[in-house]
């Protein structure tokens, strides 16, 4: 039985209010420059976020952040205070259903005290993970994560 944990973190006035403004002056892409295999509208939609180290353990607090766009492969957050991590356990909701996504930095613009940051999709985990991301429940052996690169 997984370890439950409640984690509410909510994005701060400004983050939202820098979000806003980011849409409005963010132009469209040309469909000639674009280079995405399939169209990524903004979508913001806010999401916790927990910094991982390359063992998958948890590095200080979960984050509040808002997606700028997601797609199959990954997606851009605008956050606060970007810790550079490994890799993020992100929580949120797909169809409806919570979810985690693995993530990975493929790449990073900083307009402080704010940053865009596009993540690779590492891998789809189930809902009942992230908890134990947070709570620092996971992940504590090699078997562990071989257990995680085996699952479906």
């Amino acid at each position: 039985m997984p370890h439950e944990v409640s984690v509410t973190i909510a994005p701060s006035p400004e983050l939202l209010l820098f979000a806003e403004r980011h849409a409005q002056d963010d132009p469209p892409h040309a469909p000639s420059v674009e280079n995405r295999c399939e169209p990524r509208p903004p979508l913001f939609v806010p999401v916790v976020a927990q910094p991982l180290s390359g063992n998958l353990a948890p590095l200080g607090e979960p984050l509040a952040a808002l997606t700028r766009n997601v797609s199959r492969h990954g997606l851009s957050l605008i956050v606060e205070d970007w810790p550079q991590p490994d890799l993020l356990a992100i929580q949120l909701v797909v169809e409806g259903k919570p979810c985690c996504l693995l993530v990975t930095e493929k790449w990073r613009r900083q307009q402080p005290p704010f940053a865009i940051v596009g993540l690779r999709t590492v891998k789809l985990l189930h809902a009942h993970t992230y908890p134990l991301f947070v709570s620092g429940h996971f992940f504590r052996s090699g078997a562990d994560l071989q257990a995680l690169q085996e699952s479906p």
